[in-house]
């Protein structure tokens, strides 16, 4: 009997070692980026681009899409944009269309996780389609919203007020400030060394940059090798119903996608975590939808962006609130409005067929996702 093919402690073993592996890869390509950055005397990079924050929505929807693709993290993008608006910056009003674009921009990490499958067709092909539902919801989401924001300056009012009722709350503040990173506490005692070896290895150049990105895509593909054996084995016979039960309805999905996002810190972890069980066909794209919403809500409530809610008083928490928003109002808007909800569906699957059944499908989905949160947006930017 194989190791990975045993069962009891060591599946579990092994597909708890293969979520940390797969988590510590996301957070080592992250640092990747840093290290490039700093390499070329742009450790504020995201910094920079909300710095040049201009009074045009769409270019600050743009600067949001590519600053969080860039460093893989809608929750670092929205702190920064909070600092700004309290460093008197911008205003909460300017400020919107950058949250509504980190929202889009952190879906590229799901791209990333599903081209760890790249080099096996079928489940490549079952891949991309939960990583497009996130980033069509994301984009059609924003659609709606940014558009009623631009007119009304509905969703900035809104936090507004809300943010002066909820700073009066005295408890508020003590609770929440104090919460560690949860991804940080088990991540960064491995990640620090091996960035370092990485840097002293290469040093004052991009390779050790490089060298890290590569090295953390490795550990993404074992780290999935990893949670695929092990959750094979380990949801064989009756455990697999209890998959199942989590994702039977659509509030059930999206409970268990808030708590796991605001428990991990990250949609992109909590989200990237279902595909596993999307290939592995133990849940369908239509079960995952509500998880993705739920995801997509947690992260906005974590500890972690709390406490940077709470940080800067009353503009954090309209800053936050906007985020807070605009993701409940998309659960509402398609899973609460009948036949609503079928268009992302219907999207990311039509996309996800024309992407699969090119001759080259990998490539196809690195052009997408190239045009989506790289190309197109800095485009925007230089236009306007």
């Amino acid at each position: 009997m194989s190791v990975v093919g045993g069962r009891g402690f060591w599946n579990f073993f092994l597909l708890f070692f293969g979520m940390y592996l797969f988590v510590w890869s996301l957070s080592g390509l992250k640092e990747s980026w840093t290290m490039a950055f700093a390499v070329d005397g742009k450790e504020n990079l995201a910094r920079d681009y909300i710095g040049r924050m201009t009074g045009n929505p769409l270019s600050g929807l743009c600067l949001g899409v590519v600053a969080t693709a860039l460093v893989q993290s809608s929750s670092g993008v929205v702190a920064l944009t909070i600092a700004t608006v309290a460093a008197g910056g911008m205003t909460v009003a300017q400020a919107v269309p950058l949250v509504m674009g980190a929202n889009i921009g952190t879906g590229v990490t799901c791209v990333l996780v599903t081209l760890g499958y790249a080099v096996r067709r079928r489940e490549f092909a079952k891949a991309v389609p939960v990583a497009l539902l996130n980033d069509v919801v994301k984009t059609l989401s924003v659609a709606v919203f940014f558009t009623i924001e631009v007119s009304t300056h509905a969703l900035s009012s809104l936090a507004v007020y809300a943010s002066e009722i909820v700073s009066r709350l005295p408890v508020f503040g003590f609770v929440f400030s104090g919460f560690p990173d949860m991804l940080d506490v088990v991540i960064m005692p491995v990640l620090k060394p091996v960035g370092g070896f990485f840097g002293w290895v290469f040093p004052g150049s991009a390779y050790g940059a490089l060298g890290l990105g590569v090295f953390s895509f490795v550990v993404l593909i074992l780290g999935l090798e990893l949670m695929g054996a092990a959750a094979e084995n380990v949801l064989k016979g009756n455990a697999s119903k209890y998959v199942h039960n989590a994702f039977r309805t659509r509030k059930r999905g999206l409970m268990l996608g808030t708590s796991f996002a605001c428990i991990l810190q990250s949609s992109s972890v909590a989200t990237s975590l279902s595909i596993p069980f999307v290939v592995s066909e133990r849940i369908s794209l239509r079960e995952v939808y509500p998880y993705i919403m739920g995801c997509n809500i947690g992260t906005t409530i974590d500890p972690g962006q709390i406490a940077s809610y709470v940080k800067f008083g009353v503009v954090g928490l309209s800053v936050g609130l906007v985020h807070v928003l605009i993701n409940v109002f998309s659960v509402v808007f398609w899973l609460g409005i009948p036949r609503v909800g079928e268009i992302p569906l219907a999207v990311a699957e039509r996309i996800s067929g024309v992407i699969i059944g090119s001759r080259n499908s990998v490539l196809s989905l690195i052009i997408l996702t190239a045009l989506m949160f790289f190309i197109f947006p800095l485009v925007v930017i230089y236009i306007t």
